[in-house]
């Protein structure tokens, strides 16, 4: 979910919550962890990749890291980093 869809979703319902209850309604910040989120995703399709290094971004030589797992963090891996980075600190990581 693109966090533009996410704000709208959010506008909408407390514009009726307004509208409801005709008081001011407290607005809270959620912050989510969105890091594994893709990872998850695969897993859920994938049992097999459940407690494995898992790399999910670009292959190419420009490509970068956009989620992995927290079995690959332990080597240092995060969000963002280059994908060739990321395969040096950890080559049995699972590329997708």
């Amino acid at each position: 979910m693109s966090i533009f869809v996410f704000r709208s979703i959010c506008s909408a319902f407390y514009k009726q919550q307004q509208k409801q209850f005709s008081m001011p309604v407290k607005r809270s910040i959620v912050h989510m962890d969105l890091d594994t989120f893709f990872v998850s995703c695969e897993r859920l399709l994938d049992s097999r990749l459940i407690g494995k290094p898992i790399l999910i971004g670009g292959t190419s030589d420009r490509g970068v890291v956009a989620s992995c797992s927290y079995e690959a963090r332990q080597f240092g891996i995060h969000s963002a980093m280059p994908m060739r980075m990321a395969q040096q600190r950890c080559p049995e990581a699972i590329v997708i």
